[in-house]
């Protein structure tokens, strides 16, 4: 396969027309800068936005210190609308330069020489310039191709785009830096890009154009990997696959008890039909006019059924839901009231003593009791599942990452990260037990306030650690290998 040959992907989308002037007007994962003006006669439209490469792990000064290089890279959408007979402004079509983001606002020599530039800059005054000019007349439009030469000359990667209404996506590879080089992983020889990296780099501007061409809804932002831009070829691969991903994440929803993941997997059913109705468009050059062909890049499913299925369950974790919460508001009413209740009068009650020792531990521990009173407030949330602590960033990413790998590995990352997290958590709650701490002179002159960081910090590794720990799919499976051993041994 040849590295220049196109790749194709979906922009998820339930209306079937993308809206353009949008375009940009997005958040995740960073704020864009744009500019994109339109009128009758089409748009122009210019985006930037700076991300993190969609496997990165750990946090990326981790690596900037150690390693010298950044996960960060300044993507960079440079694009005008085009016609087609049935629609004035029917796709958008330009090019996507990627950078790193240290190189965005250094001070290049141009391509003949003679002159100097920064990439900001040329974003800032001659791509911003263009941008705001409204078209005149229906000729066909044009880029900025003296800017973009010199952008072109300092970038790692272009690539032609385009985005139908739609939603369907190809990228083409149009040049790479001649100094650019990949390593295996970070103790390896570096070597030339091959096809396998090209692939993955045409996914990154895919995601960023995902990113800045639709709202997240029915999934959280950082899972939007779930569908991924492919090869084109004669059997509509990409449009398979992308048809495959989206059943398979909402059967995995569908097994949740949850009802707001229930409400998302009915809104990715709506996704599918979606996508269903967008590659057997036949106006589309990236879907066959052959009726055969059409049968074959859609996969059909049984929508209406799974509809009633989720709409069922959803009903039934609804009715728990509310008899879960009712019991959970129920208990610690319960017990204040008890507590309130029993033997208001006599001094020699349970309640009167719980109530003495209360406000003697107040009058001479203020600061021990506001800081109770703080964790108890920042634990509520998670009692009532209003914060889901496996959708926080850092544990989807790892989900992300650690998809690609076997059972085996992604059980033992979870099972030693989680027992890593709580030795942790465990040691720094005893040393804020007994002030062991030889290398802070501040913290031993203070010492309440000192012990009362080390238990917040053990106890928010412990929680994460438990909250890391089960992932479902892996923790279910390892609990049925459990099974099969011991029928084994007997």
């Amino acid at each position: 396969m040849s590295r220049r040959d196109v790749h194709v992907g979906w922009v998820p989308n339930v209306a079937g027309r993308l809206s353009f002037s949008h375009l940009g007007d997005s958040k995740f994962p960073t704020r864009c800068a744009r500019e994109n003006t339109g009128n009758i006669y089409g748009r122009r439209i210019v985006v930037v936005q700076q991300r993190a490469l969609s496997d990165w792990l750990l946090p990326d000064w981790y690596f900037r210190f150690l390693k010298g290089f950044s996960a960060n890279w300044k993507f960079l959408l440079v694009a005008k609308t085009s016609s087609d007979p049935a629609d004035q402004i029917a796709r958008v079509e330009g090019e996507v330069l990627v950078f790193e983001a240290k190189d965005w606002a250094n001070i290049f020599s141009g391509p003949s020489h003679d002159s100097t530039f920064c990439p900001e800059d040329i974003f800032n005054g001659e791509l911003l310039s263009w941008a705001q000019q409204l078209r005149l007349s229906e000729a066909p439009d044009s880029l900025p191709e003296n800017a973009l030469d010199q952008l072109r000359s300092e970038s790692l990667f272009s690539f032609k785009v385009g985005i139908r209404r739609s939603g369907v996506t190809w990228i083409q590879l149009l040049s790479v830096a001649s100094d650019i080089t990949f390593a295996d992983d970070y103790e390896s020889d570096e070597r030339k890009p091959n096809e396998l990296d090209f692939s993955y780099i045409a996914n990154q501007v895919f995601f960023f154009l995902k990113d800045i061409s639709h709202a997240h809804r029915h999934h959280p932002p950082g899972s939007d990997t779930i569908t991924e831009s492919a090869p084109a070829d004669h059997r509509r691969t990409w449009a398979i696959d992308a048809h495959y991903r989206i059943h398979r994440k909402i059967v995995e929803m569908r097994r949740s008890k949850d009802p707001k993941v229930l409400y998302n997997a009915l809104g990715m059913l709506a996704y599918l039909s979606a996508l269903g109705k967008a590659v057997t468009r036949p106006s589309d050059p990236f879907v066959s006019n052959s009726l055969t062909h059409r049968r074959r890049s859609a996969v059909t499913y049984n929508n209406s059924e799974i509809d009633t299925s989720l709409k069922a369950a959803l009903e039934v974790m609804k009715w728990r839901q509310t008899q879960t919460n009712i019991i959970k508001t129920a208990l610690p009413a319960l017990l204040l009231s008890l507590i309130s209740m029993i033997g208001f009068d006599d001094k020699s009650s349970l309640g009167y003593l719980i109530r003495k020792t209360i406000n003697e531990f107040f009058a001479s521990n203020p600061k021990q009791t506001i800081g109770m009173l703080l964790l108890l407030f920042l634990a509520t949330p998670i009692y009532y599942g209003m914060i889901d602590l496996y959708a926080l960033p850092p544990i989807l990413r790892a989900k992300r990452v650690l998809a690609g790998k076997s059972l085996r590995k992604q059980t033992a990352f979870w099972f030693l990260g989680s027992i890593a997290l709580m030795s942790i958590g465990v040691g720094e709650l005893y040393l804020a037990q007994f002030m062991q701490i030889p290398w802070a002179t501040w913290l031993r002159a203070h010492p309440r306030v000192s012990s009362w960081v080390v238990v917040f910090i053990g106890l928010g590794l412990a929680a994460a650690s438990l909250y890391a720990l089960p992932f479902w799919s892996t923790r279910r499976d390892l609990f049925e290998r459990i099974k099969k051993l011991r029928m084994s041994v007997r």
